[in-house]
């Protein structure tokens, strides 16, 4: 029994036993009044006989009043029969006296006085918990009733009624097995008569100062009397000071108090001997208890307000409101118990109904309720979640019964039971069988862990589950159910039967139909009960997609740990996956390295372990099968059916194929047109390298690019079969295709014999293949070749190329020329499997390379091969061209003789445009240098040096290096810089590039007619010009005729329409000619040049005799500034389509006296001859000829005419000169207006000017004499100076 129950039991036990004492010694009292301690001996015994313990009495003592007996008994013990005799009863004094009468009415004992004094029961707990004496025995008829009933308080309560009893110092001893617990009566009061009845008591813990519990009883009369009483009853619960009491009662518990603190009040009320009406309110703000197997449990603010109210028909109605607890730690606010409870009792049916309240907060207290381990556990895995919204539960006609509304409910999958959540449910239970109605929430998954991976989240969801539970299982079915899993509609049932042993296996059946299914976004495993697959199985699938238009699942699976026989799918061989599928889009798989089958549209069929996919349509990389068939059969795979498709998506499917290096040179294979073939492949998935293919068609492709070689093929036909057995690929057939300008015809043999091609090429189509514009001039013709590729035990291919290249002519100067009936040998021989090979060409040509870690190294040699070539360090290609001598002439000669195409590359036929630059971009990136070495640079059959090229890449460029006697420097190209070019030479001769031709003048030196004659029509800024790089050009110095100027620099850019070389200049000997060039469209056809240029220094003489020109002028500074314009190209000046403006600044000079030939542009400054044809004697005119002190002027250019604008100003020492006028360039004459002024007493004797003008001379010699000094200070004189440059007429105009 339990502790409370225990000690109430034995409470009553102890007052019926000293009743039933007092009532036999009454009994006897009468007639043995006197002699009744005589019978105490026999009273022992009996008492130890019934009780089985010993039994002592001290005293007996009997009197009888009237017709009421009375009885005193003391000193009474009872005691073990075990060793050590523990107390079990002790009774110091009891005295009663015996209402005759009330008794006879009543039916039972009432007593008019009974006294009880220092009563003490001892209870001892026994190993199971409960609570007795240990070997002593209760007899039947003096026990307490173990179980109460209504009737039974009614009953005692109208006993008491009729009581007058005081006790004093009663206690309870309570011998746990850990420790004790004493609790003290120290006074019960109970006074009854016929108006009223009282009763009152407390009860102590030892050790406690206050009360743990007080007791207040008042009864009255009714209205037939005691019979029908009415009373109120309080009891009022100290719980910390029953804290002592309630340690010792739950020690050997599961649960332990700790700690308790708070108080609780019980009223009760009786009307007509019934009672009616009784509340409870409960009060705990602080609850500790220890568990035996968890963490302690800390509870607060535990409260409740409960009334029971009786009804007519002896039925109860009760209610509880303000139910409250809250577990400390649990972190959440509220608390999880039902705030309201109702219940309805009609004797042994009940219900109990309740408010909302947190499903899943309660559950957390499951370990607490007095559950089995096997439900306890379920509690604990299942962990429901959600909000109750109602419930009631209840027992009606010894049945079972519950009904439950939940919200947001969530429960975990266990033991073969489904779970899921959120979901609104209406669940109902009949004693052992119950089901669930269910209906989604936002977000609602379900979790079926034995047959799918993750939980299945679903957009709708509705259906029905029923449960029943025997003897000896428990069956759950689910019915009509309903879904829209990720857009599909899924609908099916399922059933699980779970045995009650647990040596016996449960047992899942589960049949499933949907449609509209995405195995494209969701992968398919996610669709699919991957739980009851194999590995090899969900390996394949998971490569598996597709849209799902309709499809269904069934599966019966032993649930079971156990795994499966080798080679079975199930442990039970009754089990049974089934799966057929309708797909659309489709992603078929046949092997992971293979490429898939893509937009398939079919029908897949899983039965267990027998896969059958019967393939409609589908296509893989531009590939097509119709009425195609797979079939897995264990864990073999096979793949039959027709394919057709162009000749480029073969090569695509080559390309993704498992074929190691054939894969990546059918990646660089481009074709157009039509393949057909039948493909019959078998894969074991658990070993797929022992995987067979057998690929028979035929091909007809209109071009064909092997991207490898960079080289095109037209009408490309063929018989081929592909063959891959015991890891080794064969391919056999006969082709044919027009290769290199020339027909081509190949039989293979791979696996076999090798690969065997002939044809003939022409000069034209190699030419293309090598990306260079045909040139008749230089090479055509046709010649023969074979070819051959061999294969090794270990596919590696090696390729030989013969031919006499009879039928070629090639006209170039020697050794590379030869005439079309010429043959010279020309062998290739490679190794592709090592990346090397060698390349010979009659006696003059040499090239080898190899492949060192994947990288390349090339060297070519034309000309003086080495005995002993050494490999370079860098990688990529070498050229070494080292000829003995090397005549520049000869080749631009040779060039310049035959009608070369202006076009140096071109994109070859047949090769694809997204190709073309990206093959030459691969071959230079791999060109590492190209040398160009000689002794001997030949130049008018004359030796002018040596010479050294060297070509080398940059990380972004080229960088060509010069060393010789024409040019030494470097020069770079950066295709991505914003200058690509970038010319730097620290030396340039002008004559060994340009080497003087017979001069039709003695002297050699460049003509006027050179300068100034009229070129061809102007030619057109190139097309393309926007496509030419900006640049710079740097030559520290020039050597020209034996002078040597500079340094050069000049800036170009270019646009659509438009060619800058800006900033330009150049210095010669202290002068520095500088400005920009524009050479710009003019038209659909024209062109057009402007300049801008100024020349500043100091002596200009200097400059003029540095660029091979006679020193006419010299000058402490010069500051000339030109603007020119002139239709054409800047080297198609011509003065005559010239025009613009110039201006001279010239200071502290001299005209010097120089023979002005008339084919001299410098002419123009040949004043000294015109001072001289004066015959005047100027001071400032010497033999070394006419100084000045400044020169300044401007002039316009129109028509080859240069016309003055305002006077050209000279001043001299002593004398100013003016010129104004015009000089026809072309025509080469003068018409210009000289003027004079001097003062005549110093610098004109008069004789002079008579000589010239003697009327003049005769006026100023008069006036000189007259006038006297006033005639010093000046004399103006006008002359007209017209004719040609080399003698002009000098006429007088006037002087004053």
């Amino acid at each position: 029994m339990n502790a409370l129950r225990g000690g109430w039991r034995w409470t009553l036990t102890v007052v019926a036993v000293v009743l039933s004492i007092i009532v036999l010694v009454l009994l006897a009292a009468r007639g043995l009044a006197t002699q009744v301690d005589a019978f105490r001996d026999d009273i022992e015994a009996q008492l130890s006989e019934r009780f089985s313990a010993d039994a002592e009495l001290e005293h007996l003592g009997a009197d009888w009043r009237g017709w009421d007996p009375s009885a005193t008994v003391s000193g009474m013990t009872l005691r073990a029969k075990v060793p050590q005799a523990p107390p079990l009863l002790s009774l110091e004094r009891a005295h009663a006296r015996l209402d005759t009468l009330a008794s006879l009415r009543a039916g039972y004992p009432v007593f008019e006085r009974a006294e009880v004094e220092q009563a003490t029961l001892h209870l001892y707990q026994r190993d199971e918990g409960g609570w007795g004496w240990p070997s002593a025995e209760v007899p039947d008829e003096v026990q307490a009733p173990g179980r109460f009933r209504l009737a039974d308080i009614d009953r005692w309560v109208g006993a008491l009624l009729r009581q007058r009893v005081a006790i004093r110092d009663v206690r309870v001893v309570l011998h746990g097995r850990q420790d004790e617990v004493t609790l003290i009566a120290p006074r019960v009061l109970m006074a009854g008569g016929d108006s009223q009845a009282h009763l009152e008591g407390q009860m102590h813990v030892e050790g406690q100062p206050d009360a743990a519990l007080s007791a207040v009883l008042e009864v009255l009369p009714g209205r037939r009397g005691l019979g029908a009483f009415n009373a109120a009853l309080q009891v009022d619960v100290n719980a910390e000071g029953l804290r002592a009491l309630g340690q010792v009662l739950t020690a050997q518990q599961r649960y332990t108090l700790k700690t308790v603190e708070g108080d609780a009040r019980l009223w009760a009320r009786w009307h007509d001997a019934r009672l009616e009406d009784a509340r409870l309110r409960l009060s705990l703000p602080k609850l500790d208890i220890t568990r035996r197997d968890g963490p302690p449990l800390a509870f607060e603010d535990i409260g409740v307000r409960a009334q029971a109210l009786r009804d007519d028909d002896g039925g109860w109605d009760i209610w509880a409101n303000g139910l409250v607890a809250k577990r400390d730690g649990d972190g959440r606010e509220g608390s999880p118990l039902p705030e309201r409870l109702q219940a309805r009792v009609e004797g042994a049916d009940w219900w109990l109904r309740s408010s909302d309240f947190s499903l899943g907060m309660l559950a957390t207290w499951g370990g607490m309720l007095p559950l089995s381990d096997e439900h306890a556990r379920m509690l604990e895995e299942m962990a429901p979640q959600g909000r109750v919204a109602g419930l009631e539960v209840g027992r009606h006609d010894g049945r079972w019964f519950s009904r439950t509304a939940l919200t947001g409910a969530r429960v975990s999958a266990w033991d073969g039971i489904p779970g899921g959540g959120p979901f609104s449910a209406w669940v109902t239970t009949d004693d052992a069988s119950g089901s669930v109605r269910f209906r989604d929430e936002s977000g609602m998954a379900l979790a079926f862990p034995d047959v799918y991976v993750q939980p299945i989240a679903l957009d709708a969801a509705t259906g029905r589950i029923d449960w029943q539970r025997d003897g000896s299982a428990f069956d759950i079915e689910g019915k009509a159910l309903q879904a829209n899993w990720r857009g599909a509609e899924v609908n099916g049932t399922f059933a699980t039967h779970l045995p009650m042993a647990e040596d016996t296996p449960g047992h899942l059946d589960l049949d499933l139909a949907f449609s509209d299914a995405d195995a494209i976004d969701t992968p398919l495993l996610d669709w699919l009960p991957t739980q009851t697959m194999d590995d090899e199985l969900l390996d394949w699938l998971s490569q598996v997609s597709g849209r799902v238009s309709q499809g269904s699942l069934s599966l019966s699976q032993t649930l079971t740990e156990r795994e499966a026989p080798e080679g079975e799918l199930f442990v039970n061989p009754d089990d049974r996956l089934q799966l057929q599928l309708d797909v659309e889009q489709g992603r078929l798989p046949y092997d992971p390295e293979w490429p898939a089958l893509e937009n398939v549209a079919g029908h897949l069929d899983i039965d267990n372990q027998t896969l059958v996919a019967q393939v409609d349509h589908a296509s893989s990389l531009g590939l097509e099968t119709r009425d195609a068939r797979v079939l897995m059969v264990g864990n073999t795979l096979g793949v039959r059916g027709p394919v057709t498709g162009s000749s480029q998506a073969l090569l695509d499917y080559l390309a993704e194929a498992p074929l190691e290096d054939l894969s990546e040179t059918f990646a660089d294979w481009q074709s157009e047109g039509h393949v057909e073939a039948d493909l019959d492949m078998t894969i074991p998935l658990a070993i797929p390298e022992t995987m067979k293919a057998d690929i028979q068609g035929r091909v007809e492709a209109s071009r064909l690019y092997l991207g490898m070689l960079r080289l095109p093929l037209e009408d490309v036909q063929g018989d081929l079969r592909y063959r891959h057995i015991k890891d080794q690929d064969l391919l056999t057939g006969d082709v044919s295709a027009r290769a290199l300008g020339g027909d081509m015809n190949g039989t293979l043999d791979m696996g076999g014999d090798g690969f065997t091609f002939t044809g003939r090429a022409s000069a034209e189509g190699l030419l293309s293949w090598a990306r260079l514009a045909p040139q008749p001039a230089l090479a055509e013709g046709t010649l023969p070749y074979r070819a051959r590729v061999t294969f090794d035990d270990q596919d590696n291919a090696s390729v030989r190329v013969t031919s006499d290249l009879e039928g070629l002519a090639l006209r170039l100067p020697a050794p590379f020329g030869k005439t079309v009936d010429d043959t010279v040998p020309l062998e290739v021989s490679a190794d592709v499997a090592s990346g090397s090979g060698r390349v010979r060409l009659s006696d003059w040509g040499r090239l080898r390379w190899r492949t060192r870690d994947e990288r390349l190294q090339g060297q070519a040699w034309l000309e003086n091969w080495p005995e002993a070539p050494q490999w370079p360090q860098q990688d990529g290609w070498t050229v070494n061209w080292q000829p003995s001598r090397l005549d520049p002439q000869e080749w631009i000669s040779a060039l310049r003789e035959r009608d070369l195409n202006r076009q140096v590359t071109t994109q070859p036929k047949g090769v694809p445009s997204d190709t073309s630059s990206g093959a030459g971009e691969d071959i230079s990136s791999g060109l590492r240098r190209i040398a160009v070495s000689t002794p001997c640079v030949v130049l008018d059959d004359q030796c002018r040096g040596a010479l050294q090229a060297d070509v080398t890449p940059l990380e972004d460029g080229w960088q060509l290096a010069l060393a010789g006697p024409v040019a030494a420097g470097e020069a770079q190209w950066r295709p991505e810089a914003p200058r690509p070019v970038d010319i730097d030479l620290a030396r340039l001769d002008l004559d060994t590039l340009w080497p003087a031709e017979d001069a039709t003048q003695s002297d050699g030196k460049v003509k006027l007619s050179d300068e100034i004659a009229t070129p061809p029509d102007p030619v057109a800024l190139p097309d393309g010009v926007e496509g030419w790089p900006d640049g710079r050009l740097h030559v520290g110095e020039l050597h020209h005729d034996g002078q040597t100027f500079g340094p050069l620099d000049a800036d170009w850019q270019t646009s659509s329409k438009r060619l800058d070389i800006k900033p330009l200049s150049l210095v010669v000997n202290g002068v520095t000619a500088s400005g920009e060039l524009a050479w710009e469209t003019a038209g659909r056809e024209d062109s057009l040049t402007r300049a801008r240029l100024a020349l500043k220094g100091s002596n200009l003489g200097d400059a003029l005799v540095r660029l091979g020109q006679p020193e006419v002028v010299n000058s402490e500074s010069v500051d000339l500034n030109a603007r020119l314009a002139w239709p054409g190209a800047p080297w198609q000046f011509a003065v005559e389509r010239s025009q613009g403006s110039a201006s001279l600044a010239l200071t502290n000079g001299r005209f010097r006296q120089v023979d002005s030939g008339p084919a001299k542009l410098v002419g123009l400054l040949n004043l000294d001859n015109i001072f001289r044809r004066l015959t005047l004697d100027f001071s400032d005119i010497t033999q070394e000829g006419t100084a000045f002190n400044s020169v300044n002027g401007e002039a316009t250019l129109f028509d080859g005419k240069l016309v003055t604008r305002g006077p050209v100003e000279i001043d001299g020492s002593a004398t100013h000169f003016t010129l104004q006028g015009e000089a026809d360039l072309v025509q080469r004459t003068l018409n210009q207006r000289l003027g004079i002024t001097v003062p005549v007493s110093q610098n004109l004797p008069l004789a002079a000017v008579l000589v010239g003008a003697p009327q003049v001379g005769v006026g100023l010699y008069l006036a000189h004499k007259l006038f006297g000094g006033w005639l010093d200070k000046a004399t103006q004189i006008h002359y007209r100076v017209h004719g040609p440059w080399s003698s002009p007429q000098l006429t007088l105009e006037s002087a004053r």
